[in-house]
């Protein structure tokens, strides 16, 4: 009896957790999208600064500073600051910045205590920017060194923040895919993420987290000082979403799009690159809080990887005492129920929806992830990430 009633009660909260996931994916599918058809900006146009910051990025940099330097928007500047890389990124941005006015790469130097390299290479970029004049006016465009894109992502982006009367606009790219492990594990997170852009939106509460995505944003000049730039976010692993939450919670209005056709990367290459990239931010993602992040481990255990066992096991028991019908029809539902929701992810995300029958084996290694960035980032040496070692500060500044 008493195993009755807790099978029940984890069916309506599988259920319920399968349903809610399915309302928010349709949602995300009903957002903005935002594609190279869509009219860009005319007429006075705003200067753009683009600050990129670079650590051993060697295999996409090329790529991404070309996609910059192709762009149909007239008023763009690029800020390149290399983090100390050892693998030539600097000497190819150096080499395509030969003869191209509009490129400039800057060493970003020594990375001091208590910053985290991003923050510190985006901060000396934007100082560097102001030393030479070249910041004065204009909107801000933080982005990633890894990310190609269209030749109009510019012009369209600065037309929806002008004409939205935005403060700052982030864009969410398709993440590309090629090794198996990354079909099977990347979708799963960018589709959740995408669900946490619906869930803000539809709550657009003051103290709630705004999605933004470090791959693309854009901001007003004054409303990046408001926030304190990013020497305010220096302790931070997500800068992107603490940016966007500082910018909203001072007032500003923020908004992410989904624009799959306009900018694109891919995070990882390997298993090994992805665990160590998520590890480094999913117990920072929880605002570094031991029972949020301990609660997420047990969401993917139960719910996304429970139910592949949990189905064919009653069925199997079933069908060998003729009794316990409804039992496997209904750990059957919850199983379709979840395959169904990330077969409609990975169609948002771009990737097969076959993967979709995988999606427990991508729970089993989130879940992993999960407990090994607590681990690290609580009890361990903190996050490890392209060669540098990041401790968790238990106090605000």
């Amino acid at each position: 009896m008493i195993l009755a009633i807790f099978f029940w009660i984890y069916l309506v909260l599988g259920l319920a957790y399968w349903g809610a996931a399915g309302f928010f994916t349709w949602l995300s599918t009903r957002r903005v999208r935002l594609d190279p058809a869509l009219p860009g900006v005319e007429g006075n146009l705003p200067s753009v600064l683009v600050l990129v910051p670079a650590r051993n990025e060697s295999r996409a940099i090329e790529a991404c500073l070309r996609s910059l330097l192709a762009q149909d928007y007239p008023r763009l500047r690029i800020l390149l600051a290399d983090d100390g890389s050892t693998d030539g990124t600097r000497e190819i941005a150096e080499r395509i910045a030969d003869g191209e006015d509009r490129l400039d790469v800057i060493a970003a130097g020594e990375l001091p205590d208590g910053w985290m390299g991003k923050c510190w290479a985006l901060h000396r970029a934007y100082e560097e920017a102001r030393t030479r004049k070249i910041a004065n006016g204009s909107l801000l465009l933080f982005t990633d060194a890894d990310i190609f894109f269209h030749p109009r992502t510019v012009s369209i982006a600065v037309r929806r923040l002008l004409d939205e009367k935005l403060d700052l606009i982030g864009l969410l790219p398709r993440t590309l895919n090629g090794s198996f492990w990354e079909r099977t594990i990347q979708p799963a997170v960018i589709h959740g993420l995408l669900v946490l852009g619906a869930i803000t939106e539809l709550f657009p509460a003051k103290d709630y987290p705004r999605i933004a995505s470090g791959a693309f944003i854009l901001i007003r000049p004054e409303f990046y000082r408001i926030a304190g730039g990013h020497f305010a976010l220096r302790h931070k692993l997500i800068e992107d979403i603490a940016l966007a939450t500082t910018v909203h919670m001072r007032g500003g209005k923020t908004a992410a799009f989904h624009a799959p056709d306009l900018i694109r990367l891919r995070m990882y290459h390997n298993l090994g690159e992805i665990w160590r990239g998520w590890a480094k931010n999913f117990f920072a993602g929880t605002n570094d809080n031991l029972r949020r992040s301990i609660e997420l481990a047990a969401m993917f255990l139960l719910f996304s990887v429970l139910p592949v066992f949990l189905f064919p096991a009653l069925l199997a028991r079933s069908l060998g005492t003729g009794q316990g019908w409804w039992w496997a029809a209904s750990a059957g539902l919850l199983y379709g129920a979840m395959t169904a929701v990330r077969a409609a992810g990975n169609r948002l995300t771009g990737e097969s929806p076959i993967y979709a029958f995988l999606h427990p084996l991508a729970g089993v290694f989130l879940a992993g992830v999960v407990i090994a960035s607590t681990w690290s980032r609580r009890f361990g040496r903190g996050a490890l990430w392209r060669g540098r070692r990041y401790p968790i500060r238990r106090t605000e500044p």
